[in-house]
């Protein structure tokens, strides 16, 4: 026999559909169907249909979203601090108040979604969750648009200015005075 690891070569569902096929089987027969067979099977033995489940559930506990940071102090605008996430979460907290939209579709990494964005069009995102969420139609207007504009400007410069590197796994602070 080789002394490889053996793999679970079952989807999520067959995998489910294993265990809960066991479980009765161990019930009805008041733990007496429990085995472990030489050799092992790894789609098939109970012990390790079950640890695969928690092997799988583990996986899901530690899934790491990169996150970044970049500060922005816009001699106009005033301070904006962006936060951006690679599942597709952008947050700005800035002296024109906390803005924040969750885009789900986006066919890259949501750093170079973003590169090819523009300030209006994010804008426009802000404005229709600020807007829901204070019941107001047209609020982001007048000055507070144009600032925040200004601010995603910049945050959008010092973005592709670190397109090198992924954004979203070095964190930064940019000041623009």
């Amino acid at each position: 026999m080789s002394s490889r690891k053996l793999k679970c070569t079952l989807d999520n569902t067959q995998l489910a559909k294993s265990a809960e096929a066991w479980i009765d089987r161990l019930i009805n027969s008041g733990g007496k169907d429990w085995s472990l067979p030489v050799p092992a099977n790894p789609d098939k033995d109970v012990d390790l249909i079950l640890s695969e489940i928690v092997n799988r559930f583990k996986k899901q506990l530690y899934i790491k979203d990169d996150a970044a940071t970049i500060y922005i102090d816009h001699p106009e605008a005033g301070y904006g601090i962006f936060c951006f996430n690679s599942k597709g979460d952008l947050f700005l907290n800035s002296d024109w108040g906390f803005y924040g939209y969750s885009w789900r579709a986006f066919s890259d990494s949501f750093a170079d979604f973003l590169r090819r964005s523009n300030a209006e069009y994010i804008v426009g995102k802000f404005a229709i969750n600020h807007n829901q969420s204070r019941q107001l139609k047209n609020w982001l207007t007048g000055k507070r648009k144009a600032h925040v504009e200004a601010l995603l400007t910049e945050f959008l410069k010092k973005l592709n200015e670190c397109q090198s590197e992924p954004a979203t796994q070095n964190p930064q602070h940019h000041d623009t005075n």
